[in-house]
């Protein structure tokens, strides 16, 4: 599995907290140093962590498919699976008298490093401006699993990003969130056995106005991202070019104390130059003009929150233009109930038209035929309900589960050239999926969480989040701090049979005939543990390995995991 380090933030947290509260000079830049293992990204509809001492069920709808263009979008690299993430911005740091920092992480068995620095340029009552940058580079030398004369190759990563985030306080006009941010990334592969090398440019400018006053609020948004593909190193292929444009905006009033009635609308237009589609029929790739589709959508709502008791729920409305049917509707529902203190229940529904942007999917795979670019997918309906219970000082649980339905939703497939890279598949997914969690915490010196989630697998089967097609997903994290200075955390991550499913078309007598074929990417299993020792305020250290049972499984992409990984790193805050 593809291992990273990387720089976990809260500057995104300051961004949303800066727009409903006013801005003061103790708000400051606070942070922590964090390598962590993500899998595969999974949207779910609650979390026990906000439910705790006393649960209440947080107000999380379904997946409405919006990806969110505020600040600096996480680069998702499924290792085996996993969902890995990238270039985060500057962390806010805990000292009022620290308003910056610097960090470097570095390891084996190749090179292996990560660097952070950060500062709180301007920190004053009304404003707050935040800049950062970081550096990851990732190599390593693997043959392809299960292959005993499989060549060994090297494998190369390299990014860069920089960023800043302005949060103003206006007065009696609100507040403004301003981020701009730019990611450059540089990564190999491979072509019928030859080496080549794709370049990434992503760039992202949003802003965001809002303005709260009792009994009403409002709030309105500009972003505009871009990603392009060039340097490509593979013959006769243009790298696919991609500028998306969203508005949006939101009204609310209150019809009392305990209701309230609101519409948001966005509006989204992808313009893509020219590119390359998957012809699954000729098995070859066939050349598309400029296109410039776009997706509004309405939704109104009402909202209810009376004691135990809330609601929110609507009708959303897309009305798509130049991406083929041109109205879909579905719903947007959340329910929760917290009868007492120590149990609570959740009900969501939803669904919408989701626009595949080049970002997005280099989110999902980091290894893709940088040619090519896709039409939107619909999600006529997602259904999740979720059960919680338990004390955070002791024992709490979680069961959950849902049903979703995904048409023309991007899976990856293999490219009709014998290259390290996947393509994606508009594919009808749908399915059942559903889990146990549960966690215990012993007097802030001991913590576990556990979890198990199966889904179903097979043709037209499965839950359309997990692209690698995973049956069974476990997570085992364990914190322990035996001592003030020391914490060590233990995590493990198993995703039981995955695969790969590509389509295919055969011209008979009778006409075309549909059929696919499956490889198997290799259960993935990652134990990974990290050891921080804090000398001061000001300064930590830090020890962690990943992938320490060296397991050997393909990557979402099909390239191989890496082995196991040493890294040692420090953090200084200034």
């Amino acid at each position: 599995m593809n291992t990273r380090r990387h720089i976990i933030t809260a500057a995104a947290a300051a961004a949303v907290i800066g727009l409903t509260a006013p801005l003061s000079a103790q708000e400051t830049l606070q942070g922590e140093v964090t390598v962590e293992r993500s899998i595969e990204p999974v949207e779910r509809d609650a979390t026990p962590l906000a439910l705790l001492p006393r649960v209440e069920l947080p107000r999380v709808s379904s997946p409405q498919l919006d990806y969110s263009r505020l600040g600096v979008r996480s680069r998702v690299i499924p290792t085996a699976g996993f969902a890995e993430p990238a270039m985060r911005p500057l962390p806010m740091l805990a000292q009022a008298d620290r308003r910056g920092y610097i960090s470097l992480e570095a390891g084996a068995p190749l090179i292996d490093a990560s660097l952070s620095a950060g500062y709180q340029a301007v920190a004053t009552e009304k404003t707050r401006l935040n800049l950062w940058l970081q550096y990851d580079t990732e190599n390593y030398r693997r043959a392809t699993p299960g292959v005993d004369d499989s060549e060994s190759r090297y494998w190369r990563d390299h990014d860069i990003a920089a960023g800043a985030w302005l949060l103003q306080d206006l007065g009696n006009k609100g507040h403004l969130n301003v981020s701009a941010s730019y990611h450059f990334a540089h990564t190999n592969g491979y072509l019928n056995g030859a080496g080549y090398w794709v370049n990434t440019n992503d760039a992202r400018l949003s802003a965001l106005w809002s303005r709260r006053r009792e009994g009403w609020s409002l709030e309105g948004g500009l972003d505009y991202g871009y990603f392009g593909y060039n340097s490509i190193g593979i013959p006769q292929m243009k790298g696919a070019r991609q500028s998306d444009i969203r508005l949006r905006g939101m009204g609310e009033l209150a019809f009392g104390d305990i209701s309230w009635g609101g519409v948001e609308i966005n509006l989204e237009i992808l313009h893509t130059g020219d590119h390359l589609t998957p012809d699954y029929l000729l098995d070859t790739w066939k050349h598309e003009g400029a296109t410039t589709p776009g997706v509004l959508t309405i939704t109104p709502y009402y909202r209810l929150r009376h004691g135990s008791f809330s609601l929110s729920a609507g009708p959303r409305l897309d009305i798509s233009f130049k991406a083929g049917k041109a109205i879909h509707v579905a719903p947007r529902v959340d329910i929760g109930w917290t009868p007492v203190t120590w149990f609570a229940l959740d009900l969501s529904a939803g669904g919408g038209e989701h626009v595949n942007t080049l970002s997005s999917l280099a989110e999902v795979a980091r290894r893709t035929v940088p040619g090519l670019a896709y039409g939107f997918s619909h999600i006529p309906l997602t259904v999740d309900a979720s059960a919680l219970f338990g004390s955070k000082h002791a024992l709490w649980g979680r069961i959950f589960g849902g049903w979703a339905r995904a048409n023309s939703w991007l899976m990856p497939a293999l490219p009709a050239p014998a290259m390290t890279a996947i393509q994606f598949s508009p594919t009808d997914i749908k399915g059942f999926h559903g889990g146990v969690e549960a966690g215990w915490s012993w007097r802030g010196l001991a913590s576990i969480t556990a979890s198990w989630e199966a889904a179903q697998s097979g043709r037209g089967k499965g839950y359309y989040l997990w692209h690698d097609r995973a049956r069974h997903v476990v997570s085992v994290d364990l914190n322990v701090r035996p001592i003030k200075p020391l914490s060590v955390d233990v995590s493990w991550r198993l995703r039981a049979q995955r695969s790969i499913v590509t389509p295919v078309w055969f011209e008979t007598p009778e006409g075309v005939t549909a059929d696919e074929y499956t490889v198997n990417l290799r259960n993935s299993s990652d134990l990974s543990a990290r050891a921080v020792w804090t000398f001061s305020p000001a300064l930590d250290v830090s020890l962690s390995a990943t992938n320490i049972l060296g397991r050997g499984c393909y990557q979402l992409d099909t390239t191989p995991m890496r082995s196991v990984a040493i890294l040692a790193g420090a953090t200084y805050k200034f």
